[in-house]
């Protein structure tokens, strides 16, 4: 009998092993050419004791130019990178922050304060920065008060009145009772707060889960979305002197479905200068709204492939908690992360991440990485460029679970982006002056050629999560973005002309109101000083760097011992700004006395002298 057939023969043998080899090689090259994201939390010592709460997001809590995590207790410390890798992060000190808090700096000090909604509790906790990583709760001192019958859960900042200091929005998940409905909190002056939301004809009652500010009709002042638990959706125009519910205004308007919504998050996904809506949902498909101007808002989720449908899995919806835009390939549109709430108790346990493809829709890129984390429920996330190369990574909250903690079970996530910055990219650091001083609500616009593209700061975003405020933008191989649009709440308009790719730019309200010519990069190393000077708990040192070069900033006493690293292996150009809080490298408080700042730039190197008196 004939054995030529299949691998029965000596030679079949051979050439099946020759092909089997071929397809493993071809495997593993694409394996490697296809990772995307890279886990790095367990290495990094990102949430080490396995916090578990329904919060997190990423922040530069101590405003060093890093990225920090905050895992719902407490904050994972960046400490930048060394040899092109991250260092593992630092938990701070006992700072007393907790809880589903949302960033912003309520009383425009320079210092990011927080705000925590507590579920089953008589009061929430407004929680002020004094600096050093130290925090007092100041919320009933500050008038924020409730009754007895609060179940807070829908937060977020914004400035609805654009009178310079940000106010905030909280919705309880409660349908009756005198502790039911929406509160808007205004910030008077920053140092007290009153609901203003009767008022304002923005108190409804319902089970409010997630709540986003945006400017949807691009009038400078913030509206918002707030997902409703089976009450329904909504959505509320900001008309100045109140809100007006504009949920159903149109025929073709479905933003005010019901289901079991979880979150909202906007994101011009099409670059046609409309923020548009994705809503998740954790009983139901979820929702993408396109922005199509005068009221209309179709739901587009279904033919673009992103409503969460896994008909080659479980044949069902994943449920979801919160969704986060970000342009983590640098192609010049926004992609899209969902993270799955469901799975500690059935199989609708996977994360997704959905690459936009333009025209023809999304696709589902995640299933094949870490990224996915099956097995848990996920609350929060955030997209945020954590080592300062200049694309987004990701921090994934991670809930409860059924996997042991030594198998990763109730560990969040940080996932490296492997691919992002083979395309170019800028990020912006915004300071408000008249604006509130988070920036929140300024609106960036940025051309290039054809490509035109908008991003918003927003004081919290998804269920319980909190973004950068530093703003990404990717720009596949362009190489000069014509210009750049700053818009800030109080009216005015900054300009850039001529922006090369790959930096970070620092943009002081007013500070390039009227520029007529290309934006010019710095061809001078500079270090200004720091102010104030002698400083007691903490100063901010300003430098400016030349081009895209290798900077290192450190703090030495003047017998030229280094004290701190601030800065390191890091491309910046133009003016930048670093805050040292009279620390060292293991955030130990150092002694009263002299210091050197020292600025070193490829072969060039800069000092200045500091006193630290206490």
């Amino acid at each position: 009998m004939s054995h030529r057939n299949g691998c029965k023969s000596a030679q079949g043998v051979r050439w099946c092993v020759f092909i089997l080899g071929l397809v493993l090689l071809s495997q593993a090259v694409w394996a490697q050419t296809d990772e995307v994201f890279r886990s790095v939390g367990l290495d990094l010592n990102v949430d080490p004791e396995g916090v578990i709460s329904d919060a997190g997001g990423l922040i530069d809590i101590d405003q060093d130019g890093w990225i920090d995590i905050f895992p719902g207790s407490n904050f994972c410390l960046n400490s930048g990178v060394a040899d092109g890798s991250l260092k593992p992060f630092i938990q701070a000190d006992s700072t007393g922050v907790y809880a589903e808090c949302r960033f912003a700096d309520y009383n425009n000090d320079g210092l990011l304060d927080a705000y925590a909604t507590m579920q089953v509790s008589l009061k929430d906790f407004l929680f002020k920065n004094n600096g050093n990583m130290k925090f007092t709760e100041v919320g009933e001192s500050m008038g924020i008060d409730y009754t007895d019958n609060k179940f807070s859960l829908a937060c977020g900042w914004a400035d609805y009145n654009t009178d310079g200091w940000v106010d905030l929005l909280v919705g309880m998940c409660i349908e009756g009772g005198p502790g039911s409905g929406i509160f808007l909190w205004k910030n008077e002056g920053g140092t007290h707060f009153v609901n203003v939301a009767t008022q304002m004809q923005a108190n409804v009652s319902g089970m409010w889960h997630g709540m986003v500010w945006a400017d949807i009709d691009d009038d400078r002042d913030p509206d918002f979305f707030i997902a409703g638990g089976r009450n329904g959706d909504m959505l509320f125009r900001n008309d100045g002197d109140r809100f007006v519910d504009i949920t159903n205004i149109t025929k073709t308007s479905g933003v005010g479905a019901i289901g079991h919504s979880r979150s909202g998050a906007w994101g011009d996904y099409n670059n046609d200068g409309r923020l548009d809506l994705y809503v998740c949902d954790d009983e139901k498909a979820n929702r993408l709204f396109r922005n199509e101007g005068a009221g209309e808002w179709p739901n587009v989720a279904a033919e673009l492939h992103v409503d969460n449908y896994d008909p080659a899995g479980w044949g069902v919806f994943h449920a979801s908690a919160t969704a986060v835009w970000g342009d983590y390939d640098n192609d010049a549109d926004l992609d899209l992360f969902v993270s799955s709430q469901e799975g500690q108790y059935n199989g609708k346990s996977e994360n997704k991440l959905y690459r936009n493809d333009g025209a023809t829709g999304f696709v589902e890129v995640g299933h094949t990485m870490a990224i996915t984390d099956q097995g848990q429920k996920h609350y929060a996330a955030a997209f945020g460029d954590v080592d300062n190369d200049g694309d987004l990574d990701l921090y994934v909250q991670a809930g409860p679970t059924l996997i042991p903690p030594g198998l990763g079970g109730g560990m969040d996530l940080l996932l490296e982006n492997l691919i992002g910055n083979q395309n170019n990219w800028l990020e912006f650091r915004l300071t408000g002056v008249q604006s509130n001083r988070s920036a929140i609500g300024a609106r960036i616009r940025c051309v290039a050629g054809d490509l035109s593209q908008i991003r918003e700061v927003q004081g919290g975003n998804g269920y319980n999560s909190m973004n950068p405020f530093t703003q990404h933008f990717g720009f596949q191989q362009r190489t000069l973005v014509d210009s750049v649009i700053v818009s800030w709440p109080s009216g005015k308009v900054d300009r850039l002309l001529g922006v090369p790719v790959n930096q970070i730019i620092n943009i002081t309200e007013g500070s390039t109101t009227g520029v007529k010519g290309r934006y010019a990069t710095p061809t001078n190393l500079s270090l200004a000083g720091n102010y104030p000077n002698p400083f007691n708990s903490q100063t901010v040192i300003d430098y400016t760097v030349p081009g895209l070069s290798k900077v290192r900033l450190t703090i030495v006493d003047m017998s030229g011992r280094k004290v701190r690293t601030l800065v390191d292996d890091r491309l910046l150009s133009g003016r930048q700004q670093v805050r040292w809080d009279g620390r060292d490298d293991d955030r130990h408080p150092v002694a009263s006395g002299a210091y050197l700042c020292r600025l070193q730039v490829d072969d060039a190197t800069a000092t200045h002298t500091m006193l630290l008196l206490k």
